[in-house]
Formats: C-alpha cells, sequence, structure tokens
C-alpha cells in the first residue's frame, strides 16, 4: 500500500481515526453534519472562476440568489460570504470606515484579528475595558456607561468595534449602544463571529447584533453551523457606510482564488438552519444542554454560565448552547481539566482558561455526546479536591499605549526575556490562544501585570502566540 511521506494528511488520518467526540468548532463535528452528498463530491466541487460557476467577487444569478437568502435569514440588507473567516470580514470593516492614521474604539476583549487589522491598516485602537464577573473570571457585557466616556474622550473616533456574543457566549446590549453611536453618526461594527445560529430563534437566543441596529456584523459560519471552517458572513445594514468601498476591501484582503467548496458550505448550512428541521433541531441541543446542566449542577460543584447566574457585569443575554463550566470550586485549572476529558474520555472541548472550560455544541453532537460529557465531569469531580480559596483573576490591565500599533511593528527591534521586557514598549501582540484575546498589544509599554499574568498561563501549560520559541517577546529599540 502507498504510504505518503505527508505529515500534514498523516496528521488528520490519525486525528480522524481517535473517533474524538467534539465539543470544538466547526460546527460540522467532524463531517456528521455534512450530507453525504456534498462530502462525497467535493474533490469534484473544488473549482475555480469558470464561467459556469460565477466569481465571489462578481456575483452571478445563483450567488446574487445565495447572498439575498442569506440577508433574509440574518435580517441584513446586504449579506456578503466570506471565504477567508471571519478575520477577513474584521479587516473588511475596518478598512472600510477608517483610513490611516484613524482611530477606532475597541472593547478590550477583543479579537487579535482586531489588532492585527490596526497594524496592517494603519489604524489606532482606543480600548476601554470591561468588568470580570465575580466567581467565574470571565469578561461581562459592554459598559455602556465606559463606552460613552471613551468616545467622549475620543470624538474622533471613526467607528466602534464591539465583541459580542464572547467566546463564552456571554452577549452585551447592542440595541442601546447602536443608539449611542448612531447618535453619535459613526457605525457600530460587531465582531458576532460566535453568533452565526443566533437568528434561529429570538425565542431560545438573544437577537443578532445586525438586528439590534449594528451597521455591519461578521459571523463565522464554521463555528456553530455545518459549515467548512474559514467560512463566514458579513452583514451590512447601514445607511452611513461606503458599500462600494467595502466590496473592494473584501475583494483586496481575501484570496483572489476564492473557495467555492468553503463558501457552498455556508450557502447549504445556511439553507439547513432556516428549515422546519433545522430550527428543531437546534431546540433540541438548547434544552439537551440545559439538561446536562443539571444533571452536572446535581452532583457536582461546577458552576455554569449561564441565564440562570445573575445577570449583572451588563449582561444582556446568555447563548444557552454555548457550555462554560467552571471549575473555581476545586483544586485544578480549566487547562487541566480540558487535558482530562481528552485523554481520559476522548472528548475535544473548544478551549480552557485558568478556571473554566469552554465547549461548542450544535445540532451535529448527537445525545450520547451529551451524555458522555456529563457522565465525564461528574466522574473528573469526584476525583478533585474542592479548593477554599477565592478564585484570583488579574485585573482587566490595559497598559499605556506607547505608540501606534503599526509604527511599534514596523519599527527596529530585539527579542528579550518578558522579565527584561518590563517598561518596554511591545513589538508583538501577545495572546493566550483561544480565546486570542490580547495580554499586551503591539505599541502597549509592556507592565509587571502582565508579564505575570503570561507567566502564570505558561505555567499551566497555556499556548501562548507572540513570544519567539526561546519564550522572548519582541520589543522596540527605544
Amino acid at each position: 500500500m502507498f504510504s505518503p511521506d505527508a505529515p500534514l494528511y498523516l496528521k488528520l488520518k490519525e486525528y480522524s481515526s481517535k473517533k474524538r467526540i467534539s465539543f470544538a468548532m466547526p460546527g460540522h463535528k467532524g463531517g456528521k453534519g455534512i450530507s453525504y452528498e456534498f462530502g462525497k463530491k467535493i474533490a469534484e466541487y473544488d473549482v475555480t472562476e469558470l464561467h459556469d460557476t460565477e466569481n465571489l467577487y462578481m456575483p452571478g444569478s445563483a450567488l446574487s440568489k445565495a447572498k439575498k437568502l442569506a440577508s433574509e435569514f440574518f435580517g441584513s440588507t446586504e449579506t456578503y460570504f466570506l471565504v477567508n473567516g471571519s478575520t477577513s470580514g474584521i479587516y473588511s470593516m475596518i478598512a472600510a470606515v477608517c483610513s490611516p492614521g484613524d482611530t477606532i474604539i475597541v472593547n478590550r476583549a477583543c479579537h487579535i484579528s482586531v489588532i492585527n487589522a490596526c497594524i496592517m491598516l494603519g489604524v489606532k485602537p482606543i480600548f476601554f475595558s470591561q468588568s470580570i464577573i465575580d466567581g467565574y473570571c470571565i469578561p461581562g457585557g459592554i459598559d455602556q456607561k465606559l463606552l460613552v466616556a471613551t468616545l467622549d474622550r475620543h470624538q474622533s473616533a471613526k467607528a466602534v468595534l464591539l465583541t459580542s456574543p464572547s467566546y463564552y457566549g456571554i452577549v452585551s446590549d447592542i440595541e442601546v449602544i447602536s443608539k449611542i453611536t448612531r447618535a453619535r453618526g459613526i457605525p457600530l461594527l460587531v465582531d458576532e463571529a460566535h453568533g452565526a445560529h443566533f437568528p434561529v430563534s429570538e425565542g431560545i437566543f438573544p437577537k443578532s447584533a445586525i438586528n439590534q441596529g449594528a451597521d455591519m456584523s461578521v459571523c463565522s459560519a464554521h463555528k456553530t453551523l455545518n459549515a467548512f471552517n474559514q467560512s463566514a458572513f458579513l452583514n451590512l445594514n447601514s445607511d452611513i457606510i461606503d458599500k462600494s468601498k467595502l466590496e473592494s476591501v473584501m475583494a483586496m484582503l481575501q484570496t483572489s482564488s476564492p473557495s467555492y467548496v468553503i463558501a457552498a458550505s455556508a450557502d447549504l448550512a445556511r439553507a439547513e438552519i432556516t428549515t422546519r428541521l433545522g430550527r428543531m433541531q437546534w431546540r433540541e441541543v438548547y434544552e439537551r444542554c440545559e439538561n446536562m446542566r443539571e444533571k452536572i449542577s446535581a452532583n457536582t460543584d461546577i458552576m455554569f454560565v449561564s441565564q440562570r447566574m445573575n445577570l449583572t457585569n451588563n449582561i444582556f443575554g446568555v447563548d444557552e448552547t454555548r457550555i462554560v463550566m467552571n471549575f473555581s470550586n476545586y483544586d485544578v485549572s480549566g487547562f487541566e481539566v480540558r487535558n482530562i476529558l481528552r485523554k481520559k474520555y476522548n472528548i475535544d472541548m473548544e478551549m480552557a482558561d485558568l478556571f473554566n472550560v469552554v465547549g461548542i455544541a450544535t445540532p451535529s453532537n448527537s445525545k450520547f455526546d451529551f451524555l458522555k460529557l456529563a457522565s465525564a465531569a461528574v466522574k473528573i469531580c469526584a476525583e478533585l479536591e474542592k479548593s477554599d480559596e477565592e478564585p484570583f483573576f488579574p485585573d482587566v490591565l490595559i497598559p499605556e499605549m506607547a505608540m501606534s500599533p503599526q509604527k511599534a511593528f514596523y519599527s527596529p527591534g530585539r527579542n528579550v526575556s518578558l522579565e527584561e521586557s518590563i517598561d518596554c514598549v511591545s513589538r508583538s501582540t501577545v495572546v493566550a490562544y483561544p480565546p486570542a484575546v490580547p495580554i499586551i498589544c503591539a505599541g502597549e509599554r509592556i507592565a509587571p501585570e502582565s508579564v505575570g499574568y503570561i507567566t502564570a498561563l505558561q505555567s499551566m501549560h497555556a499556548e501562548i502566540i507572540g513570544l519567539n520559541a526561546n519564550g522572548f517577546i519582541s520589543i522596540v529599540d527605544e
């Protein structure tokens, strides 16, 4: 038998053979949500811009109809297919409303793609903080008063970009915030990467950002829908956005050879989710998550992020199909629990942090998947020691922005240890991945608290991006 010397292929083949239960993205869970016909024909469908297949940037009849159906689903005036993920959508939104040298207001718990876009586009982010939910040690919703105060201090800002829902399923009050930005005549952009399924039912999910008044939003089809990685949507519903400029930058910031397999998977996923069966399946996922939380809560001291928690910290809503298990009552980290679930119970979770383990549930998860996760959580807790200590989470620190991210990134620099980097200006953006929320941004002066937090994460084997192979950080030569 032919054995190819193709390490990446062999790695994927090896992973597939493990038959893991997946509460991670993509939403199709190892192909379970992909139709048999589509999966079987995928190589045949992998074509480029031919006369018969149209062009992603010059829609013909099929793509125009697909865009219209998607816009009807999301409630937008225009919806665009993205094949380079929500990341390309975030780049496109910022490029459509900002010019080099402009400023944009951003919540600190944003995705690294926002910082990278600012570096590439020469835009300066102005951050404002978010409170930490007591006991759960995760960021709450967007504080409208802090946002208004930030807008008052930076009246020349060209836009506001917010993340909602967060990786933890926390949803902010976009409807109220959109009124604030609209009164100032600036667009509200929303990174809604984790909320592509919200329009399925406003009875079980919060309203989508577009339906709450956002000017633009990006949604990752691959995170929660039955679509392939890198598939996403960009939604437009605004009379203050230059549509032609937006379309131009999308073509610039995505590949010139767009994958029709990726785009078609998003189209198919949208079609599935709008059927009566699709809506019923999401209702079933919602109920399975509820039942699982009840079973685990009755047998452990795990806490859950859900509507049942005290909705303070500016929380407008919670995605009940986002599984967030908090282990702060036990002497264990979220990283350790995630590893136990993977190694001992063959369950992949989406992410972990100091106290939480996060899973993404979709209709492609079977009833057995939920039962297995509930059973594993109960068994794990039975072997853990209780913790008497209050969970400690460092303050949400926003270091001094000593220079723009772009200027810092392109400045001469050198690599130093984390200890040596304190009080220096960072050329790197450092994040724990996932959720890829910045701890240090390029252009910021590195604070001792930031270094301490990174060191604590490293001691728990978190994956840190932004340091080199030796654990050094790049700083600006001043």
